[in-house]
């Protein structure tokens, strides 16, 4: 297995640094009407899945309902 990981490490962190590099290209896109708890958290977080491809508000709408359990 840690032979496995080893092998595609470089890959995962190339990943990893494209998103943050893309997220960094765009702080400041996310406007979410009411900000959760940790809104910062938040907006990040929205920004991130945006990067991933997932649809708008996915990580907002998530974030809001395990916040409220």
């Amino acid at each position: 297995m840690y032979k496995e990981f080893n092998n595609i490490l470089p890959y995962l962190r190339g990943f990893i640094f494209d998103i943050i590099v893309k997220v960094l290209n765009r702080l400041g896109e996310v406007n979410i009407e009411q900000l959760p708890r940790m809104a910062d958290f938040a907006e990040m977080g929205q920004l991130i899945a945006r990067c991933l491809g997932y649809p708008e508000l996915k990580f907002t709408e998530a974030y809001t309902t395990s916040v409220h359990i």
